[in-house]
């Protein structure tokens, strides 16, 4: 089973991690901010010692933190140049950092939330379609539980336990659906939806029909009704989408 503390709702404070992980992340999360929201712009060059001095840390951390923005694309080592910042073009957009530093800049949120959703529209529905014809049976069961789990909480007003349950029911989809392709972005949809829980962009009491439909959802791929899952989902990803912008209307 899946544990939902693997998709705990993301904090500004990076978990502790030995050896002066904590550290480097700290370099990375500011660094990567100050990279996304341009005040580094393309082509710059990231100098070790500057950056050591600016941060307070050793080089060593820096050139750790390096590493980690460079699997993203943000930052590339080039011979006689040094460590420089990439062209947007080259980021990797669907890198969960990039876009989480993406939706904490007011100025570029709306448009990576855009982008979001119409991504999860494409993606989510058909695989809710597929999970209904191959999901295994104590994932099946598992849905259900947590779907309960959210028309209780809804009921209730727990909005945490509603969404710690919705962010594993919706990977669980992405798993079920038997496609690695889809699986593998379950980090992105997590960010979509801890995303507006973070940023106050979701109601703050669950709407109970959104929940029930979850239970419908949940209960069609267990019955392996593929046609009724994929309506059930189409639903809820466009609810999901109308509260988003009514939530940016009013932010």
């Amino acid at each position: 089973m899946t544990s939902s503390s693997r998709y705990r709702i993301r904090t500004d404070q990076p978990a502790a991690t030995p050896s002066g992980g904590l550290l480097q992340r700290e370099v990375v999360e500011r660094l990567g901010r100050e990279i996304v929201t341009s005040r580094y712009s393309s082509g710059t060059v990231l100098r070790m010692d500057e950056l050591a001095g600016d941060f307070g840390v050793s080089r060593s951390v820096i050139r750790e933190a390096i590493s980690v923005l460079a699997g993203s694309g943000l930052v590339q080592s080039r011979k006689h140049r040094g460590t420089v910042v990439q062209e947007r073009k080259m980021w990797n957009a669907l890198a969960p950092d990039v876009i989480s530093w993406h939706l904490d800049d007011p100025a570029q949120r709306d448009a990576q939330f855009r982008a979001l959703v119409e991504l999860r529209t494409a993606i989510e529905p058909p695989a809710a379609y597929l999970a209904a014809l191959h999901i295994e049976p104590d994932q099946a069961k598992q849905l259900i539980q947590l779907a309960t789990v959210m028309v209780n909480a809804g009921e209730a007003g727990r909005i945490d336990t509603f969404v710690d349950a919705d962010l594993v029911f919706h990977s669980l989809v992405l798993q079920g659906s038997g496609n690695p392709l889809f699986a593998s972005l379950e980090q992105i949809l997590n960010e979509i939806l801890a995303g507006k829980y973070r940023l106050g962009l979701m109601p703050i009491v669950p709407d109970p029909v959104a929940s029930r439909r979850h239970l419908e959802l949940a209960e069609a791929i267990a019955s392996h009704d593929a046609d009724s899952a994929g309506k059930a989902c189409r639903f809820i990803v466009q609810q999901s989408a109308d509260e988003l912008e009514q939530g940016q209307a009013h932010g």
